[in-house]
């Protein structure tokens, strides 16, 4: 057992995960001390600031401090063995602490937003389920272990099928949630049982290193890059035979699995059923971040673990994989464009907005190139928050009409000018138009298809963001001009709703009139930290 002194900064990779579970936990029996829903509140927006402050941290430090650098924390002080069989660990490159922050900063802008939007009764539990997802997506984000990864899709899984159910009076809301629950629970099962696959067919195969047998068998996600690696060394790996056939059958099982996670087609059938259903601050997470769970995981999977491999099995069922991704994603965005023409549900509407735009991160991923790398990863970022900004507008204009068809939302802007400013920005940017963040991120994806030479994919993301811009013009025409066709409901958002879509509207905004340099001075680190996966394992077994 190797001995390893962890800089002082390794430790806010545990803590950005152990703050929100212990929020969570708190909560209640808060509530049950006090009857205090004005602390509870204030408990909630505590843990969800102090996770965002500290993921912003590990941000900062990865990316300018310590460039290059992966943050490695060794839960329970149990450094990993040699042959790498115990211990859990958090490893975070870039790209794992900017998925963190990102979860963060959108849980502590929804925390914010249902101060005014979450009505009395059952608080204390709401946040609890909120803290909680917070908890597993900053597990997902930060773990290097592939066995914990399946333990933190539960617990974000559990958290969100709760959260679908909040209002658990309506029978929609409900039959949402267990149709999400019993989807995400056989995709969790699927993947469980690829766990147990990879690591039982790896344990057949072995490396020696003087005169020690070490088996391949692992779950730490650098222990199976190390797999895949010496399988390429002629000679070095005993049972080398084995190797092959359990990298493609874990990859083909964990690739449906995360595409389910990701609603591509054709696993998208839960998304637009679950997310309208959800209250408006939990709609803004699933849609903004939790689904972006399935690409990171891929992501991860792919371009950590199999494609540093230089064994042509490997190498050959890397290859199909990526060609999975990019036919899924093409069908992702011309279907979901399809079904944005034909809704009158706003909530629904944005939905299957969510299936187009995961549909273009997974035709990026698919290039296998940098330029595809950087592009998909600097669209997860504005697509995050340009979606819960229109979720979060979306909510105030359904709050003040009372209603969530299209039509019931005419003349919304009369009432109230900032849940029309927060929709009409969000979906301009959405659709792709100039100077807004999905437009950069739009530009980027298509010349990464373009230097792919895949002229198909350039032309699917132009199609189908002309549809998405049809639906969107008549949401934004009855919000706008069209006169109110009845009474409003009599309820006015909040400031503390008002202050999170003007927030999100400027930073919308700010996403696309500085991405020279926020990709120059940040999707660019992150893209090259995953093309370097060398890094990823040295510092998990070397220090």
């Amino acid at each position: 057992m190797r001995v390893m002194v962890l800089a002082w900064w390794s430790f806010l990779v545990g803590l950005a995960s152990t703050l929100p579970i212990t929020g969570a936990f708190s909560t209640p029996l808060l509530w049950v001390a006090t009857r205090s829903r004005r602390l509870v509140r204030a408990w909630a927006v505590f843990f969800a600031a102090a996770t965002m402050l500290v993921a912003a941290a590990n941000l900062y430090h990865l990316l300018y401090v310590e460039p290059g650098r992966v943050a490695v924390y060794y839960f329970g002080g149990w450094v990993l063995a040699t042959n790498y069989q115990v211990g859990i660990v958090y490893t975070v490159d870039a790209l794992s602490a900017l998925m963190g922050f990102l979860a963060a900063a959108l849980v502590f802008a929804a925390t914010l937003y249902s101060l005014e939007y979450i009505g009395e009764g059952g608080e204390e539990w709401y946040y609890t389920l909120l803290l909680g997802l917070l908890a597993g997506l900053m597990g997902v984000f930060y773990t290097g272990d592939a066995f914990n990864l399946f333990v933190m899709l539960e617990v974000v899984g559990v958290s969100a099928y709760s959260l679908v159910a909040y209002y658990r009076g309506d029978g929609r809301a409900v039959e949402a949630a267990l149709k999400y629950a019993f989807v995400g629970s056989i995709a969790t099962t699927v993947y469980f049982i690829s766990l147990v696959i990879v690591y039982y067919g790896l344990s057949s195969a072995y490396i020696v290193v003087e005169g020690e047998r070490i088996p391949l068998g692992t779950l730490n996600i650098a222990g199976l890059q190390f797999a895949c690696r010496v399988a390429g060394i002629e000679g070095a790996v005993h049972g080398l035979n084995i190797v092959a056939p359990v990298a493609a059958v874990f990859i083909s099982m964990a690739v449906w699995v995360f595409m389910t996670k990701a609603a591509l087609f054709p696993n998208h059938f839960w998304l637009p059923d679950a997310h309208p259903a959800a209250p408006s601050p939990v709609s803004a997470l699933l849609s903004g971040v939790v689904v972006k769970t399935g690409l990171y995981s891929l992501i991860r999977f792919i371009y950590t673990v199999y494609m540093p491999s230089r064994y042509a099995p490997v190498a050959e069922v890397t290859g199909v994989v990526l060609g999975v991704l990019v036919v899924a994603g093409a069908l992702s965005s011309l279907v979901a464009g399809f079904m944005m023409l034909v809704q009158d549900d706003v909530k629904r509407l944005i939905a299957y907005s969510t299936v187009m735009h995961m549909g273009y991160v997974a035709m990026a991923v698919g290039l296998g190139t940098r330029m595809g790398l950087e592009a998909a990863v600097y669209h997860m970022v504005t697509h995050a928050v340009g979606k819960a900004l229109f979720f979060f507008s979306a909510g105030m204009a359904i709050m003040v009409a009372g209603s969530r068809s299209i039509d019931g939302l005419s003349g919304v802007a009369e009432e109230s000018p900032v849940a029309a400013l927060g929709v009409v920005v969000a979906a301009l940017g959405l659709a792709g138009a100039f100077p807004l963040g999905c437009f950069s991120s739009k530009l980027l994806l298509y010349l990464a298809f373009v230097e792919r030479g895949a002229v198909l994919l350039a032309i699917v993301l132009i199609a189908s963001s002309a549809m998405a811009f049809a639906a969107y013009s008549k949401l934004v025409y009855a919000l706008v001009f069209k006169r109110p066709r009845g009474g409003f409901s009599g309820r006015r958002p909040g400031s503390w709703m008002r202050i999170v879509v003007l927030s999100f509207s400027a930073l919308f905004v700010a996403l696309g009139v500085f991405a020279p340099y926020i990709v120059g001075g940040v999707v660019s680190p992150v893209a090259a930290a995953v093309l370097s996966p060398e890094s990823y394992y040295r510092a998990v077994f070397m220090g």
